[in-house]
């Protein structure tokens, strides 16, 4: 030992004093001695020389080694202690030992007494570590049985045939059963008898491995016959010596069960009630088309036969409003449409054949506006998508460039593709009489609306049109605009796929 060890010796007789100290000196012990030899410098040095060590003679007068430790007791200090003592026998060794001491020396043999009081310490530490570590131990155990008392969590063991060997108080609370009700019965009494060869299939492939851990879905039988779904967990410990068991952990989920399922039902009502709108919308769009060709019919042959110029005012004006509700209904069945795209079929497209179809479809309108068009699709030449749409979405944001084009400039259009991250982006790009962004970015895409003069044609259909059609293929749209300098239409189209490009 290289620390110095504090002695408290407890001696008086000033002899048998001297001859420990003399044992003590022979050794190569280092060490710091203080001799008392009354019961108050006693009382005093436990508190003021904080011994590591307390050696003791037996007999002193009005003071005797019983008495010492007792003293060493109620001073709360936890240090080894050795008697010292002329003659001792059995039956009173056993006895102060059972009282504290941690061992016993004859005054004729001290030459022992540096071995004896290394050894203390070393037995004294050592069973302090020995209490530290079960101290510990302890906590840990009351934690984890506080823990497992109080979690909401089932928790079962069984055996390798399913037999159940212990369930945590919060099975209770799930099951309804109590400890004594499941003694001698497996899990797979109280699993509801349509989800058991599912659960038997689980168990048994979680025993086929060791060590594994799986999870798994079904519902038990409540105490009172009602299902209660869970969610288990089961992990194979039979391997493990100290657990050998199958670990079940699992929790009550019925709740979120009949939320899952109520929001299911809630789906199908909506798309139930979304497709009921759409024949709706088809049933009015059809009903109307009829009537309305009607009363067009009617007003050109009111037109033809009116004398009178008052009356042809009149019947221009019927004339006018019936074909701006064929317009409408036009609108209104191609809108629906648009947001039809999972059940249309996809392909590989290429830009630049669409392109070239819709500069054919528009040869005369740009031909007339005197319109220069430039594309590059060399980055992202095609995309696997929907043809009709790809098609629709250039034709609108051409035609839209077309309609709203400076008064000023000659029109010049720009098309290109990029390839980015999860996304083709198709960009269009124009010089012409541009948008006000402060005043009109929340309605860009709204159905009939407008931000040029009346003066251009235009029904506000168009961009609302392809931003539906946009994002009925998962894809967005965003727009750069100012006036008098343009603007650039960004479609984003998620990057899919194709069997063959």
């Amino acid at each position: 030992m290289s620390k110095e060890i504090r002695i408290l010796h407890l001696e008086d007789s000033q002899s048998d004093a001297m001859l420990v100290e003399w044992a003590l000196k022979k050794s190569n012990l280092r060490y710091e001695l203080l001799l008392v030899t009354n019961k108050n410098d006693f009382r005093a040095a436990l508190h003021d020389f904080n011994p590591d060590i307390i050696i003791s003679d037996h007999s002193l007068p009005s003071f005797s080694s019983i008495e010492a430790l007792q003293m060493l007791k109620d001073a709360g200090k936890s240090i080894p202690f050795v008697l010292i003592t002329g003659t001792v026998s059995e039956e009173f060794a056993v006895s102060i030992i059972k009282q504290g001491a941690t061992d016993y020396l004859l005054k004729d043999r001290l030459q022992r007494l540096p071995e004896a009081i290394q050894s203390a310490i070393r037995s004294w530490n050592a069973e302090k570590e020995r209490l530290k570590y079960f101290e510990t131990v302890t906590k840990n155990e009351n934690k984890f049985r506080a823990l497992i008392e109080n979690i909401s969590d089932g928790i079962i063991l069984v055996n390798e045939d399913g037999a159940l060997i212990y369930q945590s108080p919060s099975e209770e609370r799930i099951s309804g059963y109590r400890n004594d009700e499941i003694a001698g019965r497996t899990i797979f009494d109280f699993i509801y008898p349509a989800d058991l060869p599912k659960a038997e299939e689980f168990f048994q492939a979680v025993y086929a491995n060791p060590g594994s851990t799986r999870s798994q879905q079904y519902r038990i039988l409540h105490k009172t016959g009602q299902p209660v779904w869970v969610e288990s967990t089961i992990t194979n410990k039979l391997a493990d010596p100290h657990i050998n068991a199958i670990i079940i952990n699992y929790r009550d989920i019925t709740e979120r069960k009949r939320s899952e399922e109520e929001a299911l039902r809630l789906i199908e009502d909506l798309k139930k009630k979304n497709n009921d709108l759409r024949q709706f919308a088809y049933i009015v769009s059809h009903n109307l088309r009829a009537p309305i060709a009607k009363i067009q019919g009617l007003s050109t042959m009111l037109m033809d036969s009116v004398p009178a110029e008052d009356t042809h005012d009149l019947y221009e004006y019927i004339t006018n409003e019936v074909n701006n509700l064929d317009q409408v209904v036009t609108d209104i069945n191609a809108i629906i449409t648009a947001g039809e795209s999972e059940n249309l079929e996809k392909e590989y497209v290429h830009f630049e054949t669409i392109y070239s179809h819709v500069m054919q479809t528009m040869e005369h309108e740009l031909k007339t506006c005197n319109a220069s068009v430039i594309r590059n699709f060399s980055e992202a030449p095609g995309i696997f998508s929907v043809k009709s749409y790809i098609h629709s979405i250039i034709y609108n944001l051409l035609s839209n460039a077309v309609k709203y084009r400076s008064e000023t400039v000659p029109l010049q259009i720009e098309l290109s593709t990029l390839q980015i991250p999860g996304f083709i982006c198709l960009n269009v790009k124009d010089n012409g009489s541009g948008i006000d962004m402060n005043k009109h970015k929340h309605h860009i895409f709204g159905l009939y609306k407008r931000f040029h003069s009346q003066a251009i044609e235009g029904k506000g259909v168009g961009l609302n049109m392809v931003k539906t059609q946009v994002e009925s293929l998962g894809g967005r749209i965003e727009v750069e605009s100012a006036p008098g300098i343009g603007s650039v239409f960004s479609v984003y189209f998620k990057s899919q796929e194709s069997p063959v490009q």
